[in-house]
């Protein structure tokens, strides 16, 4: 995987993690309403443990991106490190 493909697939991560967040922190608000108002919160609890799974899995594609990145930029500067041989 090339560095601009990496940074652009990094990018989109991050995207989706803070979309993600936002999702999650109003279906927590959500979930307390329920909560307060006494009604049922056993779909609205299954549907944030899914959330903040699909966020976890994001986060961990994201760190895979990080790691990627942080090869090609190593790899990078030992090549222009290398002195050239005559």
């Amino acid at each position: 995987m090339d560095r601009a493909l990496i940074v652009t697939s990094l990018q989109a991560a991050e995207d989706r993690i803070a979309i993600g967040a936002r999702q999650i922190s109003k279906q927590r608000d959500f979930l307390s309403q329920l909560e307060r108002e006494g009604e049922d919160t056993t779909d609205a609890t299954a549907l944030l443990r899914e959330m903040q799974r699909t966020q976890e899995s994001h986060m961990a594609h994201r760190d895979q991106l990080r790691e990627k990145l942080a090869a090609v930029k190593a790899a990078k500067s030992a090549k222009s490190d290398t002195p050239i041989s005559n």
